[in-house]
């Protein structure tokens, strides 16, 4: 009897982690059932191909310090979207890149239910029904579903409730228990989405203050008999002696500090490539607000999640939905509402609901004057651009108002019925209004967009469902027998809504795994060609409505014409061919802090015309373009015509070569030069006197006239590169690869100051006859930041080691 007892109690206890787990893979079942992989956005353009790269050099024994094939070069270990730090990704190990993505993303999302459900449970007391609400309004919200395009943000944002549950532990326990949250936040931090960790330490000493304030003003007896039987972390402190304020402050300091030690040798060199980035530590108030939310999107989408369209499918109203997707639910809207008016304590309601409220007029940008003022006032403010990412705090808000909407509910009888009222209230008034939308001319739009597989007026038949939930709690009488299951059909209806919401988003465009670990033709017959030189894609460059074009002409849906094509596809991606098939590009993703501010400049304005944009790509050995249409310059030769089409350029200068003459520039004064056409490459290099990357360049030796000389590539790996050169005369060996902190060059053996040459390339003088040119990189930042976060990683092992010993002392000795 005990022993079923106790199997029965372990059931209770674990069955709402099988259905968070049963839940979860009927969103993602492809991944598991069809092996099939993540096909949409950013996820499978950006970071499988980041990912492959990074775990390729692994598994030949090198560090990845260096990626040669993006943008002339960058530094890779210290991009944060190459995650080279999140261990999570050495899954990708065992089961290849384009598969791991697929069930990290999964598993993501259910370890951001599961800490939800935790949180709730065991921070703010809720029961187990009210804990799952908030679990799947979070992890499975319009927020979080929109952002499955852009995998990091998903990562980074499933991190937040453990964290803040971290948090409470640290508080209650001491000892072992101080190191979670800094360890937690470590790891968030190297998903490559900082600002998200960023949003969770304004959060958390905000979260303090509410805890503070909610344990002084929690003394009544009713308060004090429910944490008795609760079984939460509030329960485990009633009646000690609650710690002081500043603990908990020392709390967060210590998270902070031990965060930034551990992930050292990841923010050191990321700090230092921010400097020299085109999205720096300090971006212009245009660039990060550049993707503010209007108001108008969010509540639309609170009732018709796909309204204004999606990312991928031709969005209306002028304004690209990638991330301000408000959509909770509709069952939600009537929770959040019942636990505004009905919960208690109050202060808990007040909370959350200033936190949803001041998220959600961040999220708003520059439609507001409160973003401007914090860019200029807030440290880190100036950091982070796209406004509409603090929607995940406030979706992570409402999912806990909700939480409490569905405890109010469940609570004793007169709360339960005012919270039923309410909630009563809310979804027929949200039927009506609903119905107005619709019927109007505004609501023609809902009709223009995919939707889900209900339609529009499927909605209204979900807000009616929602109204027939409410009911029996406000006559508990005459539905007793229904009460009981009720709890369960608002799950159920709950997770059957945002399931609905999931059909036709990007998380369900997928193919096989076996199509992303074929080989583009493109990469063959490049390989083809007897000397490693860069190429360009036009279509890079070309805005959204572009990619429309190929589709529309076989009447596909942009998405259709992408899942068919995918070979062909990635094989025109820049960031596809450069970092998954190690093909030399000069372009890539644009994200996170990508590119270097010395190539964007020059090379992608908007208003650059096709010839200066044809002499620097030439300096910087491009010789061939791919396209997907014919292109109409003539300088450029067609070399093949199948899919996407190849062409070449005669006159692109090889990537290493030896001039005569150099001159002095200050800083921007080369990017005018070279754009100029007074500038001969093949005769002049220009050298700064001021170079922002290389050490104080010498003053130049060569000033003689001498032939054009290219050199000889003896070894070209990522982070080494040894030339062979015969030079007539002393001159400068220029090498069109991109200058950076951590590079260094020998000349016969012996060390020589690297120079910033014709802005975007590095530059060694070298005397007249024949000699070898060495070039490597290792960068500092990386030892210094590697060194610091092992010896900080040693002290947290032995402090934790040593206090679970302590502890186990004291049981004996107890005992």
């Amino acid at each position: 009897m005990s022993s079923s007892s106790s199997l029965l109690q372990q059931f209770r206890q674990r069955w709402p982690f099988l259905a968070l787990a049963g839940v979860m893979l009927l969103f993602f079942w492809p991944y598991f059932i069809l092996d099939f992989a993540p096909y949409s956005g950013d996820t499978a353009f950006v970071f499988v191909p980041f990912h492959r790269y990074i775990v390729e050099r692994l598994i030949h024994g090198d560090l990845p310090l260096w990626n040669p094939y993006l943008f002339g070069g960058i530094p890779a270990m210290a991009e944060p979207q190459y995650q080279s730090w999140y261990l999570p990704n050495l899954l990708a190990l065992l089961t290849g890149v384009p598969r791991a993505v697929g069930w990290l993303m999964a598993f993501h999302v259910l370890g951001m239910g599961s800490g939800t459900y935790l949180f709730t449970r065991r921070s703010l007391n809720l029961m187990r029904p009210a804990a799952l609400i908030a679990a799947l309004v979070f992890a499975l919200g319009g927020c979080v579903q929109s952002r499955l395009i852009n995998a990091p943000y998903i990562e980074a944002a499933a991190w937040i409730p453990w964290i803040l549950l971290a948090y409470d532990y640290a508080r209650l326990k001491g000892g072992a228990a101080l190191l979670w949250p800094g360890a937690l936040m470590a790891q968030q931090l190297c998903t490559g989405a900082p600002q998200y960790t960023y949003y969770t330490l304004l959060l958390l000493p905000a979260y303090h203050l509410y805890r503070v304030w909610g344990r002084r003003h929690h003394n009544s007896a009713h308060d004090a008999a429910a944490l008795a039987n609760s079984g939460s972390l509030d329960s485990q402190q009633n009646g000690r002696k609650l710690a002081k304020v500043p603990a908990g402050w020392l709390i967060f300091i210590m998270a902070i500090g031990l965060m930034g030690l551990l992930d050292a040798v990841q923010l050191l060199p990321q700090f230092e490539l921010a400097s020299l980035s085109a999205r720096g530590l300090h971006a212009t108030y245009a660039f990060i607000v550049g993707t503010p939310m209007p108001a108008r999107h969010y509540f639309m989408t609170l009732l018709f999640p796909k309204f204004w369209g999606l990312f991928s499918s031709m969005p209306l109203d002028g304004y690209i939905p990638s991330v301000e997707m408000g959509y909770l639910g509709v069952l939600s809207l009537g929770l959040i509402v019942a636990a505004i008016i009905a919960t208690h304590p109050r202060h808990v309601v007040w909370f959350w609901l200033l936190v949803a409220g001041a998220t959600f007029i961040l999220a708003l940008g520059d439609n507001t004057p409160l973003y401007h003022l914090l860019y200029g006032w807030v440290p880190g403010f100036a950091s982070f651009r796209t406004p509409a990412h603090w929607l995940i705090i406030t979706t992570f808000a409402a999912a806990m108002l909700a939480g409490f909407g569905m405890q109010s509910l469940l609570g004793e009888k007169q709360q339960a019925r005012l919270a039923a009222r309410v909630g009563l209230g809310t979804s027929i008034i949200l039927v009506g209004l609903g119905i107005v939308i619709l019927v109007s001319p505004f609501g023609a739009s809902a009709f223009q967009t995919p939707q889900t597989p209900y339609g529009p007026w499927g909605q209204i038949i979900l807000l009616a469902l929602s109204v027939a939930c409410f009911i029996p709690y406000v006559f508990p009488q005459r539905f007793a027998t229904s009460i009981r299951w009720l709890p369960a059909a608002m799950l159920i209806l709950l997770t059957v809504d945002l399931f609905a919401v999931s059909q036709d988003m990007e998380m369900q465009h997928t193919v096989p795994v076996e199509t992303l670990e074929a080989q583009p033709s493109t990469v063959t017959r490049l390989k083809a060609a007897p000397v490693a030189e860069r190429f360009w894609s036009p279509q890079d460059t070309l805005p959204l409505e572009e990619w429309q074009i190929p589709g529309a002409q076989f009447q596909l849906s942009p998405l259709e014409f992408r899942t068919r094509n995918a070979p062909l596809l990635r094989g025109l991606m820049p960031s596809c061919l450069a970092a998954e098939f190690q093909m030399r590009g000069l372009t890539g993703a644009w994200g996170a802090l990508m590119p270097l501010r010395r190539h964007a400049q020059p090379i992608y304005e908007a208003n650059t015309d096709w010839p200066v944009k044809l002499r620097w790509l030439r300096l910087l050995n491009v010789r061939h373009y791919l396209a997907l249409r014919e292109l109409a310059q003539p300088q450029l030769q067609l070399e093949s015509g199948e899919q996407p089409l190849i062409y070449r350029d005669p006159q692109a200068l090889p990537r290493a070569f030896m001039v005569g003459q150099a001159n002095w520039v200050d800083g921007i004064e080369a990017v005018q030069k070279i754009s100029g056409t007074g500038f001969d490459p093949h005769q002049t290099v220009l050298l700064e006197r001021n170079a922002e990357a290389l050490p104080t360049p010498t003053a130049p030796t060569a000033t003689g006239v001498m032939p054009f000389t290219p050199a000889q590539l003896l070894a070209d790996e990522p982070e080494h590169v040894v030339m062979n050169v015969q030079s007539p005369g002393d001159g400068y060996l220029v090498l069109m690869d991109s200058p950076f902190p951590g590079w260094h060059a020998q000349v016969d053996g012996q060390d020589k100051p690297l120079q910033v040459a014709n802005w975007v390339g590095r530059g060694v003088a070298v005397p007249a006859g024949q000699h070898q040119v060495e070039m490597w990189f290792e960068p500092p930042s990386v030892r210094l930041g590697l060194f610091i976060s092992l010896l900080c990683l040693g002290f947290t092992v032995a402090f934790a080691v040593a206090n679970w010993g302590r502890l186990k002392a004291n049981k004996s000795a107890l005992s």
